[in-house]
């Protein structure tokens, strides 16, 4: 375990040290976090939610994009753990390919057979995905 202080860095300084850093990082609450290596699955994963958002989104003229942009978010969102008001958390289990996760802030629905489409899940397939 580190003794190290942990050093708070600014949005500004995070970008001036990210423009000149060999991997990508994300800021999070002050400290710049090393980002995990993309696989094929990954890449598949996230054009198919990109796909299913611009589908739905398409009337309403928002910009959907993939990554590798740098956005400041004051929500914050994780893999279905949505930010409430007076900071609580709504966990949605989705963990059959017939599930769908709504994003509410956006009003779109994210069917998991849409997203998993084309992408060899294995062993997990037919249990936790």
């Amino acid at each position: 375990m580190s003794t190290q202080p942990k050093t708070f860095l600014t949005p500004e300084q995070y970008l001036e040290i990210e423009r000149q850093a060999e991997f990508r990082h994300e800021y999070r609450e002050g400290e710049s976090v090393e980002r995990a290596v993309s696989n094929e699955a990954h890449v598949l994963l996230v054009g198919n939610i990109a796909a299913s958002l611009n589908r739905q989104l398409r009337s309403r003229r928002p910009e959907v994009y993939m990554c590798d942009m740098r956005v400041r978010v004051n929500a914050r969102v994780s893999s279905g753990i949505r930010a409430k008001p007076a900071e609580q958390w709504l966990l949605t289990a989705a963990d059959r390919l017939e599930d769908t996760v709504a994003l509410e802030s956006i009003d779109c629905k994210l069917r998991l057979a849409d997203i998993y489409e084309n992408i060899d899940l294995g062993p997990i397939q037919a249990s936790v995905i």
